[in-house]
């Protein structure tokens, strides 16, 4: 299993945290929400290893916890900033990155294909 903590060092985390909302303050009402490192690492462990939310270790919080995260960070638009952001720091001149389903897990079956349609007299299928 790959660990997140590899991937998010400590100079990454400090280009990537003042990118993502601020958390509520402490005593606010409600449970004290996940702190945003651990959340992060929570993330990163699903998308690295491919394992269910459900099947995250403790050690980076509740899957639901860490997948709320996720959905609220991709509203307020906060993967776009960090991509940016990412960008913006890399190389020179480069204006153009990209990823593959040989760094990036693809997902199985992929997308549907639309029903074969019936041709002829007989009603023979036709490949489309």
């Amino acid at each position: 299993m790959a660990k997140p903590e590899k991937v998010l060092t400590d100079d990454l985390w400090g280009i990537i945290e003042p990118l993502l909302p601020k958390q509520k303050p402490p005593g606010t009402p409600g449970r004290p929400p996940v702190p945003n490192r651990t959340a992060m690492l929570g993330i990163l462990y699903v998308l690295l290893n491919g394992c269910p939310w459900n099947a995250l270790p403790r050690e980076y919080s509740s899957g639901p916890s860490c997948w709320r995260r996720l959905r609220e960070w991709q509203r307020k638009g906060v993967w776009k900033r960090v991509w940016k952001e990412m960008l913006d720091r890399a190389e020179p001149g480069m204006k153009l990155a990209m990823i593959d389903s040989s760094s990036v897990q693809a997902p199985k079956g992929g997308a549907r294909r639309a029903p074969a349609r019936r041709t002829g007299r007989r009603g023979a299928l036709r490949g489309t």
